[in-house]
């Protein structure tokens, strides 16, 4: 099995994104930062809440639009399967093409189950992947 990362965009605002698109994004960033912020305000500075303030964080770590945020095809032995958002340049989440649905979430440097409990079935090959296409 060959897995590839393709069509690699990185993202610096909503517009021009499908509504799966939107819809994907938005988990993503609420699988990172348990914050349910829509697809426009993960491009933006929303005020620091006062736990990230407590542990030294003074920036809005949720605007993606500072943190390297990509989107990409993922294709399996040459059929585009998943598509992957990914940034802070060691975080994403996986979802097969055309859903919304979260299959796995990277953590530092692992593809978990979307609870981040378990590694996922194709950890290995999807690291290769984003190593090869030079994302994480």
């Amino acid at each position: 099995m060959t897995i590839r990362i393709v069509n690699i965009r990185a993202m610096s605002s909503a517009e021009g994104l499908t509504a799966i698109e939107r819809a994907q994004l938005e988990h993503a960033g609420r699988h990172f930062d348990g914050q349910s912020r829509t697809a426009e305000e993960r491009f933006i500075d929303m005020p620091i809440p006062p736990q990230d303030l407590e542990e030294g964080c003074d920036w809005d770590d949720g605007n993606f639009g500072t943190q390297l945020l990509y989107v990409s095809e993922v294709h399996r032995d040459g059929v585009h399967e998943w598509e992957m958002w990914s940034h802070h340049s060691d975080a994403g989440c996986l979802f097969p093409k055309g859903t919304a649905t979260c299959i796995a979430g990277h953590a530092q440097s692992s593809w978990m189950n979307p609870e981040l409990t378990e590694t996922c079935e194709h950890e290995k090959e999807l690291n290769a992947a984003m190593l090869e296409a030079k994302i994480f």
